[in-house]
C-alpha cells in the first residue's frame, strides 16, 4: 500500500517542533554572546564623578549589588571587537522585595557600563522600572524595564530573571 507524500513529513515535522521547544531560547541581546545574573552580600557602588567620565565600582560594603552581564562573541578576526556590557544597581541588604520607577532608580545607583573600544561607557539610568522579590537566600526575582543616553542614541534593556548570590 502506498502511502501520500505529505504523510511522511507528519513525523518529520513533529520531531522538529519537539527538537526546537528543548533549546533554550536566550532573550535578543544574549544571543551573540552570553548573559549572567547575579548578586554579591556586603558590597556597595561608589560613583566618582571627578572626572569627564562617571565611574560606577563595586566595592565592600553592606548593601547588596545587582549585575546583569552580557559578554558578545569575540571574532578572532576582527581587533577591538570585545563587548562586555554591564547593568549594576544596589539596593539596602534588609530588604526582601522593592520597586523603583524613573527618579527613584537613582537610589539604587542603577547603571550601564560598557567595557569596549567606544564612547560613552558609563550612564547613570534614571528612566524606567525595576522591581525585585526575594525568592530565597540566594535568588531574587529582578524585572528591569529601562532606557537611556548612550551616545546620542535612546538603549532599552529589559528583562525578568533569577539573580543567584554569587559566591
Amino acid at each position: 500500500m502506498k502511502y501520500p507524500r505529505f504523510l511522511t513529513l507528519i513525523p518529520v515535522s513533529l520531531f522538529a517542533l519537539i527538537s526546537c521547544n528543548n533549546q533554550e531560547i536566550k532573550p535578543t541581546h544574549c544571543q551573540e554572546g552570553d548573559c549572567s545574573y547575579f548578586y554579591q552580600e556586603n558590597k556597595q557602588i561608589v560613583v566618582d564623578s571627578s572626572s569627564n567620565q562617571v565611574e560606577f565600582t563595586v566595592e565592600a560594603g553592606n548593601q547588596l549589588v545587582f549585575t546583569y552581564e552580557y559578554k558578545k562573541d569575540d571574532s578572532p578576526r576582527i581587533a577591538d571587537d570585545e563587548y562586555t556590557e554591564n547593568l549594576i544597581f544596589a539596593i539596602d541588604s534588609s530588604l526582601s522585595d522593592f520597586a523603583y520607577t524613573d527618579d527613584q532608580l537613582s537610589s539604587t545607583d542603577l547603571a550601564f557600563i560598557a567595557y569596549c573600544f567606544c564612547i560613552d561607557r558609563t550612564t547613570a539610568i534614571t528612566s524606567g522600572t525595576l522591581s525585585g522579590l526575594k525568592k530565597d537566600n540566594n535568588h531574587w526575582q529582578i524585572d528591569l524595564d529601562v532606557s537611556f543616553d548612550r551616545a546620542g542614541q535612546t538603549e532599552q534593556r529589559t528583562f525578568s530573571k533569577v539573580f543567584t548570590l554569587k559566591p
